[in-house]
């Protein structure tokens, strides 16, 4: 709909001012749509759950009006009213969807006040216009009047509580978001002129090369008109227009690169940033149009015109269609679904009548979305813990009669990471952990690491399933071999599943969903794997004695289960990390493999040594099978962080694995020559009588 007015803007436009060539502005007008339509930003926020593609409507229209507005020759008075009374509740109601409307809000409302009170107008005259007006666009504010009405009665997922003044006021600046920001946070952030830089750079991207000629033509050629001198008749509307569009153009630009709070060089922030681009190129998508009926024009004066008028929009709408089918390509298969995939994962996986409790609006608005929308899995207890915290959630607790809400103590903090969080998390999942069968929270909760030695998650237990943790409470003994059990069966081999395979390298937007649902499965996996690693390491095998112990009591297979597996699964990690965007810190996953390398080559070579007949057959593995991949793990470590602390340990323990690997190779078994074995003879004397000496 946004496309039918950017075409409806350039044809009223083109129909004034600059050409009377029908076929001229049909063409024109159908490519400046078209552009907008099938640019990779536009598109991408169309085809899902979003808000801004109700925003680009209300923000073509409000363009499309203002073009409409300023077109129309001030002795059509009448019509001329209509227009602005019309545009006065569009105004209102983009602004109930979002703030940047005001940005052309602004402008318009400036021109209709100064039309309004132009020479001649009585007071009369004057006030019954701006009281017309004022109503006009208060009716468009009548969302709002919504607010206290639904407040009555509270709805799962609903954002703040509108029942009194000031939390209306709250919610309606946005002030827990930040009001004309996008974050209330304080950031280290780019300027004006770099943020406008990132801006011109994504037009030339959005619009590519020949729509980027185009608007720039097209925008050079209104702006050369508006700061002419002053004009008459069509010339004169022509002008007015466009000052105004440019005005529009200038003001939101400057104003929300200037109050825009998000650093730009983060991917996430960038794509949170970039989706409010949207609307400036609307008046970008209408000087595609423009560009084009100017350049047709002057093909029309060199007598040209009839032979080009079809071939050039046509070659336009083809490279430009070729351009757009291959960037979102993916996104229009099975990368289309991804968002959607995630949800089912988390609802496929966990058990009847269960919390999960989502921190991150990636397992928060896809859970949300499949239960509202769709009515699946009712039965599953659902929170935001972004949303807890608030004092307005209290309005809430009603509908989660359930869930139990301690109270929030002196010192919590909705900051990620900090200790204040962790306690926040800490004191709601105990309280909780009886009222449920199961409960799950997401794994980007917290760092637990964090933490180690402070008791913040003192009486939990936090196990990987899939793209959460099962909370539970700490048993003395771990069942292992069950956990393994289910968690292949269920969660593990229902996010293979639906993920895989993965998205081809460059295919994916980078801070776009997603993107985060990628990272998000590789932290899945990593999560499993250190898992099992710190389980089979907490079995304190240190030695063959160790191990025949252990072997004794039944523990040894579910010992080396979660050993030979985080060792394959975390080498194998470190080998695609470099092939698909992660939150991983290389360094920590190379290294835990290298552990696990370790650990694993000293387990295999005790088998021998063991009766093995109580182990599975799996085990019995050559330990020149094993010595390549743990080299290549250290390796791999080794020129990661060649500074590590413990780098020293490791480089030791590759000399003994690379001896053993040449030890155990078909040329160790070779026939040596005298002159082979003589210098090892040397050094056998050599050795002896260093020995004697000592």
């Amino acid at each position: 709909t946004a496309a039918l007015f950017i075409s409806l803007t350039i044809e009223r436009w083109a129909s004034v001012t600059l050409t009377q060539h029908g076929m001229t502005r049909c063409l024109a007008a159908c490519c400046g749509g078209w552009a907008f339509a099938f640019s990779e930003l536009s598109w991408l926020y169309s085809i899902g759950a979003e808000v801004f593609a109700l925003n680009n409507l209300c923000a073509s229209l409000i363009v499309y009006l203002s073009v409409l507005y300023c077109t129309t020759d001030e002795e059509e008075h009448g019509h001329r009213r209509s227009i602005a009374l019309v545009g006065a509740f569009a105004c209102g109601f983009g602004l109930t969807n979002q703030h940047t409307a005001i940005f052309f809000v602004l402008v318009i409302g400036s021109k209709v006040l100064v039309g309004t009170l132009a020479p001649g107008s009585t007071v009369c005259s004057v006030w019954t216009e701006l009281g017309m007006l004022g109503l006009s666009g208060l009716a468009g504010l009548l969302p709002y009047a919504y607010l206290p009405l639904s407040a009555a009665t509270p709805q799962k997922g609903s954002w703040g509580n509108a029942s009194g003044l000031a939390g209306f006021r709250t919610h309606v600046l946005r002030e827990e978001y930040g009001t004309f920001s996008l974050s209330p946070g304080k950031f280290q952030s780019e300027g004006l002129v770099e943020r406008t830089a990132y801006y011109a750079k994504d037009v030339l991207f959005q619009f590519h090369a020949v729509g980027f000629i185009l608007a720039a033509v097209g925008g050079a050629t209104t702006l050369k008109v508006a700061l002419s001198r002053k004009k008459e008749g069509n010339d004169e509307l022509h002008q007015a227009t466009s000052q105004l569009v440019w005005a529009m153009f200038v003001v939101y630009v400057v104003m929300f690169h200037s109050l825009s709070n998000l650093p730009l060089s983060e991917s996430m922030p960038f794509e949170v940033h970039r989706r409010f681009w949207m609307q400036p190129n609307i008046i970008v998508a209408v000087w595609v149009g423009i560009g084009l009926t100017t350049f047709f024009e002057q093909l029309r004066r060199r007598k040209l015109f009839h032979t080009t008028m079809l071939v050039i929009p046509l070659a336009l709408v083809a490279v430009r269609w070729n351009e757009f089918f291959w960037n979102m390509k993916e996104y229009n298969g099975r990368l289309g679904s991804f968002f959607e995939q995630q949800a089912r994962i988390i609802l496929k996986t966990v058990p009847a009548s269960s919390l999960v409790v989502s921190f991150t609006d990636l397992n928060w608005n896809s859970v949300r979305y499949m239960q509202t929308c769709e009515q699946k899995r009712l039965d599953v207890t659902h929170l935001n813990f972004q949303l807890m915290p608030f004092p307005w959630f209290t309005h809430q607790h009603q509908l989660y009669p359930r869930v139990a809400f301690p109270k929030i103590q002196p010192g919590a903090s909705m900051e990620k990471g900090s200790a204040g969080h962790a306690h926040l998390v800490g004191e709601f999942l105990r309280a909780n952990i009886d009222n449920f069968p199961s409960v799950f929270i997401d794994l980007q909760t917290i760092g637990f690491d964090q933490f180690e030695g402070e008791n913040i998650f003192a009486g939990l237990q936090f196990v990987p399933h899939g793209v959460l943790w099962r909370v539970t409470k700490p048993s003395k003994v771990f069942n292992y071999v069950d956990w393994m059990d289910k968690f292949q069966s269920g969660a593990a081999s229902t996010m293979e599943s639906h993920l895989q395979p993965l998205p081809a390298r460059g295919s994916v937007q980078p801070g776009s969903w997603e993107e985060a649902i990628i990272k998000t499965y590789f932290d899945a996996r990593y999560q499993t794997f250190l898992f099992q690693l710190v389980y089979a390491i907490g079995k304190k095998v240190n030695n063959l004695k160790d191990f025949q112990g252990l072997l004794q009591r039944g523990g040894a297979a579910s010992f080396l289960d979660a050993l030979f597996t985080s060792f394959r699964g975390l080498h194998d990690l470190s080998k695609t990390l470099g092939s698909h965007p992660h939150t991983l810190k290389a360094e920590d996953v190379f290294k835990n493999a290298a552990l696990a390398a370790s650990r694993t080559v000293s387990a295999t070579a005790w088998l021998p040594s063991v009766s093995k007949h109580n182990l599975p057959d799996k085990y019995d593995v050559p330990l020149q099978t094993i010595l390549p991949e743990a080299v290549d793990a250290l390796k791999r470590f080794l020129r990661l962080a060649p500074n590590d602390r413990d780098a020293p340990v490791f480089v030791q323990q590759l000399q003994v694995f690379e001896r053993l690997l040449a030890d155990s190779s078909p040329q160790a078994g070779m026939h040596k020559t005298g002159a082979d074995k003589k210098p090892k003879k040397r050094q056998k004397k050599k050795k002896k009588r260093k020995t004697n000496n000592t």
